[in-house]
């Protein structure tokens, strides 16, 4: 595990050697190349600089670390050294892409990849440093600040102080932790909008003081609804009440410090059954909101561990027939619980005891508007009214499906007729606040928008977007381009076991649902036909074409046709190797949620919003 310092480090070391190389890369020149001269003296120039972690380390051994991890690449066959950072191997890759199949390749003894159609006629590239809030303000420093605030007292500051631990917070956290706490005092419904970038700590800035405010209410015996979390895409969803059960799984023992209760969730949409004896829960069940089932019972299909992420998470016929409502990971390593009580796993449940915070979209809260316990629930016709609505995403709220959500909140705040704070999340908006407030029904004066600065901006490391223009006059298609460049970066990412600097795993988005399994089907037929599970093939994986071991390989890597990189980073490309196919998998209207044991992922375009996984290193369009 690279330590933050030393990952400052690497990253400083590896923009300096891309300086070196974009003036000619960006020019479309891909074959130039550092000498190990060259090379040495920019980690020379740098070791003033280096953490105490390898204060101790020449020039030559830290040469040695990144050519180990294969962030710069020795050019094959060169003496003296000549390199190439994984920056530059890849662009020159991609420039050079051709669509290759197994009968190009019977006589080995010719050049056949030469047949192969080129797929890329130019490329852009463009670098820009990556930016992100400052984390400069310590917890004892941001309590002391929010202890000042109207609303805030001693149940608050120790929730939020166990919910923050030892996390320094950015300065717009604690902003919108203010605004929030003081939207929830005011006698008319307010507006508070949070706008920073994917991964830049929006989600805490809203979850902390929601669970303070709920701290408050949750008192034993006494359930209502406080909370409302609409969001646009079910996976969302699930991502977010995920990461919320673990929240409230660190906040129980500070909660009965304070004499509450543990907090109760719940999650609304297609999938909850109505009740535990539902058929879609029974052996034998059909359709798109079954569960899965196993010997033991059925599997929720809308969540994953929160203790280790990834084991699914069973609800046992012999729990759902005694109405326990208890979920066990599958997984071997973990199997943790999720006590009953929890999680509100039917709508029967959430209707006689409501959860605090709720999870659902849009099109639940409108299906639910016309009568019913959940209507109640929701606070359309009477019941208690939740104080505090999230909307995550709301840039994507444009169009007839903004119009459509626009009218839906003016008649649900017209049917509660009482004071509500909402709170919207979203990347950088043009009149962020204007837009909130026509969203939401208020007036642009009580609506605050709350953003980093610039000046509070920290720069690490650096994000590349690389455009392909296919090749018209080589006669393939676009989409056997776009198979072939996720074949190519998709092994350029690391390995999940060392995903230190570039990621793991990709999401590859499409605009068209018919574009979406087009891409989805031929791309695991390129990784050796393998099924909708991720298990193998029978075929061949066609990125084996490009193996080192092959025969004429300094031809074929002057041209671009052998992936010598990639088997340094850890991807094996040799034919009859097991495990050497990216295990593919899809998200779109017809699959539940995102396979996280998956390499690449392709998926429609309106996941590409909000969805946190800090594994992703590649983002292909």
């Amino acid at each position: 595990m690279i330590s933050p310092a030393l990952a400052r480090f690497y990253n400083l070391v590896l923009n300096a050697l891309e300086d070196r190389e974009l003036p000619l890369v960006s020019w479309g020149i891909t074959d130039g190349s550092l000498t190990e001269h060259e090379v040495l003296d920019v980690i020379e120039s740098l070791l003033p600089k280096a953490p105490a972690d390898v204060a101790q380390m020449s020039s030559q051994d830290l040469l040695y670390e990144f050519r180990d991890r294969a962030w710069l690449f020795k050019v094959p066959d060169t003496s003296p050294a000549q390199y190439r950072t994984r920056l530059a191997e890849s662009v020159r890759l991609a420039a050079q892409l051709r669509q290759l199949f197994p009968w190009q390749a019977r006589d080995e003894s010719t050049p056949w990849w030469q047949s192969g159609k080129r797929l890329v006629a130019d490329y852009r590239l463009h670098t820009a440093p990556r930016r992100y809030p400052q984390r400069n303000i310590p917890a004892a420093t941001a309590l002391k600040e929010l202890d000042s605030q109207p609303g805030w007292g001693a149940v608050q500051h120790l929730v939020a102080q166990t919910q923050i631990g030892a996390r320094d917070l950015a300065r717009f956290q604690v902003e919108a932790t203010a605004a929030v706490t003081a939207a929830l005092q005011r006698p008319h419904s307010s507006g508070v909008i949070v706008g920073a970038g994917t991964g830049s700590g929006k989600t805490l800035a809203f979850y902390l003081p929601a669970f303070a405010a709920m701290a408050e209410r949750a008192r034993p015996n006494t359930f209502r609804l406080h909370t409302l979390a609409l969001y646009p895409r079910k996976e969302l969803l699930r991502d977010q009440l995920r990461e919320a059960l673990s929240t409230a799984r660190s906040l129980q023992p500070a909660l009965l410090k304070l004499g509450r209760r543990p907090f109760r969730l719940g999650a609304l949409y297609g999938d909850t059954p109505y009740r535990q004896d539902d058929t879609r829960l029974l052996p034998g069940a059909t359709g798109r909101t079954a569960w899965k089932r196993t010997r033991d019972g059925a599997v929720c299909p809308y969540l994953t561990c929160p203790a280790c992420e990834r084991g699914e998470l069973l609800w046992r016929d012999a729990d759902r027939r005694s109405n326990q409502e208890r979920l066990t990971c599958l997984a071997p390593a973990c199997r943790a619980t999720i006590p009953h009580g929890v999680l509100a796993l039917t709508r029967k449940s959430q209707e006689d005891t409501p959860p605090d915070l709720l999870f659902t979209t849009t099109e639940m809260l409108n299906l639910n508007s016309a009568g019913g316990g959940l209507s109640r629930l929701l606070g359309w016709q009477g019941g208690a009214v939740p104080s505090l609505v999230l909307l995550d995403e709301v840039h994507t709220y444009s169009g007839i499906h903004g119009a459509q959500t626009a009218l839906l909140l003016r008649r649900w705040q017209h049917a509660v007729r009482k004071p509500v704070a909402f709170v919207g999340l979203s990347a950088t908006l043009r009149d962020a606040a204007g837009f909130f407030a026509r969203l939401v029904g208020l007036r642009d004066s009580r609506v605050e928008y709350i953003q980093p600065t610039d000046d509070s901006m920290d720069h690490e490391g650096r994000e590349y977007a690389l455009a392909l223009r296919g090749d018209p006059i080589a006669g393939s298609s676009l989409l056997s381009t776009s198979i072939q460049t996720a074949m190519l970066f998709g092994r350029m990412l690391d390995p999940e076991e060392d995903a230190a600097l570039y990621g793991s795993t990709g999401f590859l988005f499409t605009d068209d649902l018919d574009v979406t399994n087009r891409f989805y089907d031929d791309l695991r037929d390129a990784e050796g036909g393998q099924n909708r599970y991720g298990k193998p093939g029978k075929k061949p994986v066609l990125a084996a074409l490009r193996a080192p071991t092959r025969a004429q390989h300094q031809a074929r890597y002057r041209e671009g046709q052998s992936w010598d990189l990639m088997e340094k980073i850890g991807h094996v490309l040799a034919a009859g190797r097991a495990n050497h196919a990216l295990r593919i998998a899809r998200t779109s209207s017809q699959d539940v949620g995102v396979d996280l044991q998956a390499n690449l992922t392709v998926a429609t375009a309106s996941l590409e919003v909000g969805f946190n996984d800090p594994r992703v290193g590649l983002v292909l369009q």
